[in-house]
Formats: structure tokens, sequence, C-alpha cells
């Protein structure tokens, strides 16, 4: 057992000297069909972008990319006056492009892009109010084409043209646009229906009167003109406020939103526009001689001095209504008279006293009756016992033998 495990060592240790000594090329080679492959990381080259605002500002204005990639696109860049239209790139052969940043990618090269700007257009006003009827006109300002399409939010309430006239059709709110090259412009609208609450109508002279004026908008410019010389006149709080300077008609004109409408004033004096405003109550009331000085109850001559008579006006008696002879009589001594014959209704004024003769009965001018023209050709009496007190149309009939102005 001894001499077995001596064999074995001595053959070990042969076996290690036989492997340290043999030469290299005695190795093992490998055989035909094998290859050793070493494989080399590429490094992908990267490139610079730059971009140029262009006189505008941009966030960043410099990064790296690897050519292949796509590029990502920066924040929209700012320009005071100015819309931004896109980043534009010269290729090699100098032919200029907008850059795509979903489908362009960067080539091998350092990259410029450049902003594209262009005028920002503006509309000269942003809220337009204009009446029914009326024409209002909108302009493009700074406008980079000379083409520009004009459109309507909603044609029912305003129309515009192709030169930028709005016209109102109904009142109502709307827009519109103008479309210039990329750019679109708009402006609200608001369609008024102003209107007078009186067309005409009686006032004193050197007394101030208001007329409202109806359908206007907070935003609605009103005006109005008149001959200076005849009366003043402004606007406010919405009314017309007149200030008539003499007698006779004065004709205030007032523009709103662009729509003009006419205010017919018959200017007579203060003590007519009262006198006119008791016949209109007396309206109605019954007629009788016996009773004309009778709450209630009126005759021709009793209705015009007891509608004067508080004024100041008391036709030769301050306690009992003279016939309507004696009150004609009255005017003549006091220099009141402005016809004897009859006159159109445009010659009269409101309040004027227009004396009649119906029979020769031997008083003044065989006068028996009498009536209060209160404007826009109407009169009030008290006509009969039938009737009693009513309003009529002024007659120019030869009938009449006087007319006289209480208050001239």
């Amino acid at each position: 057992m001894r001499n077995l495990k001596k064999y074995i060592t001595v053959w070990t240790m042969a076996l290690a000297v036989t492997a340290v000594s043999m030469p290299v090329s005695a190795a093992p080679s490998m055989s035909a069909g094998t290859e050793i492959v070493q494989e080399d990381k590429v490094q992908e080259q990267t490139y610079q972008v730059r971009f140029d605002a262009a006189g505008g500002y941009v966030s960043k204005s410099v990064l790296q990319a690897e050519a292949g990639e796509r590029i990502q696109e920066p924040e929209t860049p700012k320009r005071d006056g100015y819309v931004f239209q896109g980043w534009r790139v010269q290729d090699t052969a100098g032919q200029t492009k907008f850059w795509n940043f979903d489908t362009d990618e960067m080539p091998e090269r350092d990259l410029k892009l450049t902003a594209v700007w262009e005028k920002e257009c503006t509309l000269d006003r942003s809220q337009v109010t204009v009446a029914v009827s009326a024409q209002a006109k909108v302009e493009v300002k700074n406008a980079s084409s000379p083409k520009v399409v004009w459109r309507s939010g909603d044609e029912r309430v305003a129309a515009v043209d192709s030169s930028g006239n709005i016209k109102g059709k109904a009142a109502g709110r709307t827009y519109v646009q103008a479309v210039v090259g990329s750019q679109v412009v708009s402006a609200d609208v608001q369609v008024t229906n102003p209107y007078l609450a009186q067309s005409s109508g009686t006032v004193a002279k050197k007394r101030t009167s208001r007329i409202p004026i109806k359908g206007l908008s907070a935003d609605s410019k009103v005006s109005v003109t008149v001959n200076r010389s005849r009366a003043n006149a402004y606007i406010q709080n919405g009314q017309l406020v007149i200030y008539p300077k003499k007698q006779g008609t004065t004709k205030f004109y007032v523009t709103a939103d662009g729509k003009q409408k006419t205010y017919k004033a018959a200017v007579t004096s203060y003590q007519a526009v009262k006198a006119i405003a008791k016949a209109k109550k007396a309206k109605g009331c019954r007629y009788s001689q016996a009773r004309r000085m009778r709450r209630g109850y009126y005759d021709c001559s009793s209705l015009i001095w007891r509608c004067y008579k508080p004024y100041g006006v008391h036709f030769g008696s301050r306690s009992y209504a003279p016939v309507a002879a004696s009150e004609a009589k009255y005017m003549k001594r006091h220099k009141k008279v402005i016809s004897y014959k009859r006159l159109k209704a445009s010659k009269l004024l409101p309040g004027d006293v227009i004396f009649y003769s119906y029979t020769r009965n031997g008083r003044y001018r065989n006068i028996s009756h009498v009536a209060l023209y209160i404007g826009n050709g109407r009169i009030i009496h008290a006509a009969n016992s039938r009737v009693g007190v009513i309003e009529a149309n002024y007659k120019y009939t030869r009938c009449i033998k006087m007319i006289a102005r209480p208050v001239k």
C-alpha cells in the first residue's frame, strides 16, 4: 500500500513538469471554423441647434441634438406688436423652408432656425355700437396683406361688407371678424334701436324741457344739433335737454348710434303751455252757458278765461269770464292780435286764441265763438251742449275773424 501511494505521487509530479515544459507551438489550435470578433461601441455625433428670435425673445436659444433625431420645439417666442409664424431654416442649397418639428430630423451639421414674424394687425376699435338701419365703419390697422375677408357672427343682427362697413339690422349683440393672412381679429357689435319718447311737443320759451330717448345702451353715443340762435340743447342721462330762446317752431336733430331722429318743438310762452294743460284736463266736461263758471261746466269763452286766468291773463275781468267778443276786444286793446283773418296752422303757435263769427250778433266783429289752438293742427273748445268740451282739427275757415296771442 505504501508503495502504491509513492507511485501515484511520482506520476502526478511528472505530469506537472510536462505541462510546464511544453512549448507554445504545442498549444492546442482553434478549429478552422472558429473566429474571434471584437465589438467597438460607436459614439453618435451631436450638433448644435441655435434659435434666432429675430428681434423677439425665446426662452432657450441653444440646444444639442444628435443627427437623425427630431428637435424638441421650444416655447413660442414673443415680440411686441408681432405674431409668430414659425421657424425658418436654410438648407445647404440655400433654399429656405419652415422647420417641421413633427417630421424634420436633425442633419449632420449645426443648425440655425430663425423666427418668422408678421406685423400684428388690429381693428381700430374693439367695441362697436350701431343703431338699426345705421352704419359704422371698422378699419384694420397694420394689415400685412391688402386682402381682408370680413364676416359677421350673426347676419340677423348686423351685416358687414367687404370694406368693413357694419349695418345694424336688429337690436342685439354679435361680432364681426376680419381675416388677414393667418390672423383673425374681431370686434364686439351691439345694435340698438333708439327713438325719442316724443317726436314733437309744445315747450315753453326760456324754460328747460326734457325728452327721454329710448332704446339706448350703456355704450351709446348720442349728440344733438340745433340752430344756436333759437335754442340751446344737450344730452344728459339718456334725455334730450332743450332750452328754447325764441317762440316758433324749432327742430332738434338727435343722432344716436349713427341714427338721426328729429324733435320738432313748438315753442310758445310758459303761460300758454300751462293754459293748454288745463284745457286738456277740461276735455269731456259739459257745456252750459248758465253754469259756465261752475266746476265741470264751460262755455267757449269761460273755458279760455279759466285756462289763462291762473297765469295772469284775465281778458279784462278778474272775477268773471267775459263773452268771446269782449275777450277779442281786450286782445285788440292790448295789442295781442296777430291776424284779423284766417291763418294756416303753420303760422300759429300753441296757446293762440281763435275767434269765430257764425252769426250777426252786433258784438265786436260779430264774434260768437272762441277756441284755443294747442298745436299740431288741433284745437280745444267748448263746442255745444251736445258734445261739450272737445279736441278737434283746426279748420282754415272764413269764419275766423281774429287770432290773438295772449302772451307774446
